[in-house]
């Protein structure tokens, strides 16, 4: 029995001796992890107000050797890889003063948000955003701070009652001295960094008369909007002859009747409620005596035929998406020339992407001497 007991204790011992190392091993490989454990700080660098707060971006944020720069837009930050212990995170930018406050990573919490308060200086060009600072620059701030900068912006166009208006595209527009011109095809402007003042604003552009309106921008409203309202004049190609020159179409149909042919000039348009423009890319159709002749208004959203004259044709616009409109006109030794525009009711969006850009070139080339005439020509024996 005694024998037995011996042999059980030194089994005991045996295994002890055994465990011990793996023991002490899993102790000293915890111990290691809890050493080698990471964290990180993080949050927003930006101006606090009781109203809630407006980010600061590209704020130098240090935290014991470690540096970074908050986002230029949101302001956001973090600093990665922070052995555990506590930190000074301080966060710099010029025309602020700077942030300083101590923060300590735990085991339990190694990630720490911290909001980099940038409390504007008077260095700082956006102190006026608050109402705090503008009253202490008010009260403290014997030099008067540079005049507020505003703008007169809006758009160009012929204005109608009864549907909106059709945008006017490359208008002269001239304010305080400063000279812009409307976009092509949807006839907006904007004229920047005006002082606060009065101004009279002027558009001009050859084939309307002129506009002039006065405007005054204030401290409580420096930009103002002003829609330039071009009517038409005896001059416009705008309308009735789309495109070519009184002169040079007068000259040609005066030809063409000697030799017993009229023209028709014309235009393909969209309509809605809210307004219209250009349509291209139209079939256009010339049906009187004889086989019907087929044209597209192409990209300029303009078509002209050359037919016979002492007769009745009826100009007949079509395309998917749209009502289709028509007119009838009859050619005469008399008057050998009509013009004729079709406006196609409806909607389709991918018609109407193509209207602008047809608007945008029959724009440039409002002013031209013909050549697109007599590449559009289509004689009717």
């Amino acid at each position: 029995m005694k024998k037995k007991i011996l042999v059980f204790g030194a089994i005991i011992i045996l295994l002890a001796m055994i465990l011990a190392p793996c023991s002490s091993a899993i102790l000293l490989k915890e111990k290691k992890i809890e050493s080698t454990c990471l964290g990180s700080i993080y949050g927003n660098a930006g101006t606090s107000y009781g109203w809630g707060f407006s980010p600061v971006g590209l704020v130098k944020i240090e935290a014991e050797g470690r540096t970074t720069y908050s986002s230029p837009i949101m302001g956001t930050y973090k600093i990665k890889y922070l052995p555990l212990g506590a930190y000074t995170i301080t966060g710099t930018k010029t025309g602020y003063d700077t942030f300083t406050d101590r923060v300590a990573l735990t085991k339990d919490r190694p990630d720490k948000q911290v909001f980099i308060h940038m409390e504007p200086n008077d260095k700082s060009i956006n102190k006026a955003k608050t109402p705090e600072t503008i009253e202490k620059n008010t009260r403290n701030t014997e030099s008067e701070e540079p005049a507020r900068l505003g703008s007169i912006w809006g758009n160009t166009g012929e204005k109608f009652d009864t549907w909106g208006f059709s945008p006017v595209g490359l208008v002269k527009v001239e304010a305080g001295g400063k000279t812009t011109y409307s976009s092509p095809i949807l006839g907006c402007y904007k004229i920047r960094n005006l002082p606060v003042g009065t101004y009279t604003v002027t558009g001009t552009k050859r084939g309307y008369d002129t506009f002039t309106d006065t405007v005054k921008l204030t401290e409580e409203r420096p930009d103002k909007q002003v829609f330039i309202h071009m009517e038409p004049n005896d001059e416009s190609v705008n309308r009735a002859k789309p495109g070519i020159s009184n002169l040079i179409t007068e000259k040609i149909s005066e030809s063409l009747a000697k030799a017993g042919f009229g023209i028709v000039l014309g235009s393909t348009m969209w309509q809605k409620n809210w307004g219209m423009g250009d349509l291209p890319y139209v079939k256009v159709e010339a049906i009187g005596q004889g086989l019907p002749r087929v044209k597209n208004s192409g990209p300029f959203a303009r078509f002209t035929f050359v037919l016979p004259l002492d007769r009745t044709y009826t100009i007949y616009g079509s395309k998917t998406g749209y009502d289709s409109d028509s007119e009838s006109v009859t050619l005469t030794s008399d008057d050998p020339l009509q013009f004729v525009d079709l406006v196609l009711k409806g909607y389709n969006k991918n018609a109407n992407i193509k209207g602008n850009v047809g608007l945008f070139a029959s724009t440039l080339f409002s002013s031209n001497t013909g050549s697109y005439f007599f590449s559009t020509l289509t004689f009717m024996p």
